[in-house]
């Protein structure tokens, strides 16, 4: 595994850190609340400077170009996945081709599964993402060996149970969707 491959770029730490601020200016009103009765000096302080406008008129803004409550709705997956789809649509032009490209490859990418699984019988078969393979065909609980297997799946291996492999078509469905997901987070 590539630990530069791992690492975020300065766009989804960037990302991230507005998803941060959003959900922590969220917990503002909760905050001033509880400290609504005390009596310290110095929490009434606090509890005062959280009644400030700026902190509801920053989340508002925030959500002017966020998409917060569709981010789950677009994709399963892992949290870099779901930063793809957390500026709001509409934007920018050039960031929603190239979600509207990622997302086509995609679902080609679950179509081309469920093709290989139909056509030769792995009914286990299922599409997976990780960091180090990108998108890859997982058999689940399975008995079979890696000979079994049709000469098209490449890069098979086996472990507990599981086999992981590729097919020339996926791998480049996997460059196309790596492409496009560098596309989406310089767009963004």
């Amino acid at each position: 595994m590539d630990p530069a491959r791992m690492q975020d770029s300065p766009t989804e730490s960037y990302l991230r850190n507005l998803s941060n601020l959003h959900q922590d200016l969220g917990l503002i009103p909760q905050m001033a609340s509880a400290l609504q009765q005390t009596q310290s000096p110095l929490l009434e302080t606090f509890r005062s400077c959280f009644d400030d406008i700026a902190f509801q008129t920053l989340r508002d803004m925030l959500a002017g170009f966020l998409d917060i409550d569709g981010l789950l709705e677009h994709t399963q997956g892992s949290a870099r996945q779901q930063l793809l789809y957390f500026v709001r649509s509409g934007i920018q032009g050039m960031l929603d081709v190239s979600r509207r490209t990622y997302s086509e490859t995609l679902a080609d990418a679950h179509e081309l599964c469920e093709q290989l699984g139909e056509k030769y019988e792995l009914s286990d078969l299922c599409l997976q993402h990780s960091g180090s393979r990108g998108w890859h065909l997982i058999l689940r609980n399975t008995k079979k060996s890696t000979e079994e297997l049709p000469e098209c799946f490449e890069q098979v291996h086996k472990h507990r149970g599981r086999i992981s492999m590729t097919t020339s078509d996926l791998r480049q469905m996997n460059t196309r969707l790596t492409e496009s997901s560098q596309e989406i987070l310089v767009a963004s």
